[in-house]
């Protein structure tokens, strides 16, 4: 998922200084938190060398007045602007905390994994009441969309994390730099065209002010009441019970799979799969597998509904995604293929997931929540994971979660304030489009060092690796 394809660019692109020396030293470390030391090169990425033994680190212990507050603020900003575009902000922070912050790759995987997680219990809270913009008895969030998206662009991260560990560094660069590029664009084209769209209604309503102030009265032709069977339906359609369950569903899926495939470093998984063996890729093909048999199923009864709702008379809104017996197969396999270059380059579900939403024209404001809730399901579950694993610096985590809450707090503050104040949408839409771009430039920075330190240390980065 998400969060392992930014593992997998980061982790790669590691300066050797900043690996494990040892298998064993951080396997002793795991089970008993401590081994003998001369230095805290000899104690890994989560531990500092004190009185010759390692010790877990702590930001009150290894506080750096210059590196973590401009990492802080850094942050603190990027998630400010993330939250208003419903995004996770993943492909800034992780570069933020090993340039600024000076963090090692391992050690700011996990942390920007609890500042997403921070910031998305923010944007649920935000979301989880508020109503359609133009449909008011639907919820802000579109549920079927999540249900019908979030499989595929799961499974399709999986398979680009494994393509991310294959590849060398600089054919992930050169991908980066296309796909993000060309996201970024299209995210800029469809944000001027809000912002203009958004101008050319709000002098249309100054307009119709005036008209309305004359002594001109307008006539209003009163709606025809949809059939009995066709009202059922529609009321059906407004319960997201069955959603909701098939959510928390896909959630359980993908972190038990996590658990069975995720291991300490030098050791097999807590289930005892060692990595690379036939019991691990079974799993893997069995998660692909149930991920793909869920989309299709959920996706079969979704188009059957509509089918019958169109027989009665159903016309759809216009910004809707209406499931058809070809969207049901499209729209999941477009999020797949967004997920394979997502996880081949480094990047989180939000990120993926609102500039296609935007694609698909959907109400920014629905975008937004739409995909913070994606994000939201993405963190928790790679929180879960990481505490599992013991791979979180505690301190450090419990600290950033409380920048990403406050940040995206005063973020989504200031969204709301300024779409209701100016009545512009677009706000949404420049906000993905900035974080995207900044996140572009930060990663491919990132990557081009990684390429001249593989360089500088003689390495062949040419040579394409084994997934295991």
């Amino acid at each position: 998922m998400p969060t392992g394809s930014v593992r997998a660019t980061w982790v790669r692109s590691t300066p050797m200084t900043m690996r494990v020396p040892s298998a064993v030293v951080l396997a002793c470390l795991l089970v008993t938190g401590s081994a003998s030391c001369a230095n805290d090169d000899q104690c890994g990425a989560f531990h500092l060398c004190k009185a010759g033994a390692c010790v877990v680190r702590s930001i009150l212990d290894d506080y750096r007045p210059v590196d973590d507050t401009l990492g802080t603020v850094a942050v603190f900003i990027g998630a400010a602007l993330a939250a208003g575009g419903g995004l996770g902000g993943g492909g800034i922070f992780v570069p933020v905390l090993v340039l600024i912050a000076g963090m090692s790759t391992k050690q700011a995987i996990p942390i920007s994994q609890s500042i997403i997680f921070g910031g998305s219990l923010v944007n649920m809270a935000f979301n989880i009441g508020r109503t359609h913009p133009i449909v008011h008895e639907r919820p802000l969030i579109d549920y079927s969309v999540i249900v019908m998206f979030t499989p595929m662009l799961l499974a399709g991260t999986s398979v680009g994390v494994i393509l991310n560990i294959v590849f060398p560094t600089w054919i992930i660069v050169v991908i980066l730099l296309i796909t993000l590029g060309y996201t970024t664009f299209r995210t800029t084209m469809k944000a001027r065209a809000a912002w203009k769209r958004d101008k050319h209604q709000y002098a249309l309503h100054i307009s119709m002010a005036q008209v309305s102030n004359s002594s001109l009265r307008s006539v209003s032709l009163p709606e025809a009441d949809p059939s009995p069977e066709l009202g059922l339906l529609l009321k059906k359609d407004l319960s997201t019970a069955g959603e909701k369950g098939a959510i928390v569903g896909i959630w359980l899926v993908v972190l038990a799979v996590q658990l069975l495939k995720s291991s300490r470093p030098g050791s097999s998984s807590l289930f005892g799969i060692a990595a690379c063996s036939s019991a691990y890729w079974t799993v893997t093909v069995f998660f692909w597998a149930v991920l793909g048999a869920l989309t299709v199923a959920i996706g079969r009864v979704y188009a059957a509904r509509t089918e019958r709702k169109l027989t009665c008379g159903w016309k759809p809104n216009p910004s809707d995604v209406v499931w058809t017996s070809r969207s049901i197969y499209l729209y999941p396999l477009m999020s797949a293929m967004a997920g394979l270059l997502g996880g081949l380059v480094g990047i989180g579900g939000g990120m993926i997931l609102g500039p296609l939403l935007i694609e698909l024209k959907m109400p920014h404001q629905v975008v937004a929540a739409t995909s913070a809730m994606a994000v939201f399901l993405t963190a928790s579950s790679a929180i879960v994971l990481y505490a599992t694993l013991g791979s979180l610096i505690v301190s450090y985590a419990v600290w950033y979660f409380f920048v990403g809450l406050l940040s995206t707090l005063a973020g989504q503050l200031v969204f709301i304030f300024l779409v209701r104040k100016y009545n512009r949408t677009s706000f949404i839409v420049i906000a993905i489009a900035v974080v995207i771009g900044a996140a572009t430039c930060m990663m491919t920075v990132s990557g081009v060092l990684s390429t001249v330190q593989q360089a500088r240390a003689g390495q062949d980065f040419f040579t394409f690796s084994s997934p295991c």
